[in-house]
């Protein structure tokens, strides 16, 4: 089951149980991260414990802050662009989403977060200099 069918089913029972007849009448919190698949479990994983995500054909790697554990993801990077809701989640080259909390340096035309450098494509430049203040 994927996340979307998982969190329909949740919606389903939740609506059941209010008997509430829309799923358009139905106020849900914004979820502060990202569901992922690990063996058979969905972890949500926080947006603050993202470092960065890598585009890697139809699948996306996220990078985690807080390990060093690599998730794999079946959705493309510009899928979960578009379901993104952070301001600090930012998009850098067409195969990267970096998290600008953990920027810990630039280097030409790279951003470097801790060990790992990160390009920067060139339609992206614009949006990188407004978090960067010099």
């Amino acid at each position: 089951m994927s996340v979307y069918g998982a969190l329909h089913f949740l919606r389903i029972i939740f609506m059941k149980k209010h008997r509430i007849e829309k799923i358009k009448d139905i106020q849900f919190p914004l979820v502060e991260g990202l569901f992922l698949r690990k063996d058979s479990d969905l972890v949500l994983i926080p947006f603050h414990n993202i470092l960065f995500m890598k585009a890697d054909g139809n699948y996306t790697e996220i990078f985690l802050h807080n390990s060093n554990e690599i998730f794999v993801s079946s959705m493309t990077l510009g899928k979960i662009e578009e379901k993104l809701n952070c301001p600090y989640l930012c998009r850098t080259h067409r195969s990267y989403i970096v998290n600008v909390n953990y920027i810990t340096g630039l280097i030409f035309n790279c951003i470097k977060i801790n060990k790992h450098r990160i390009p920067i494509g060139r339609s992206y430049k614009g949006i990188m200099n407004s978090f960067i203040c010099i």
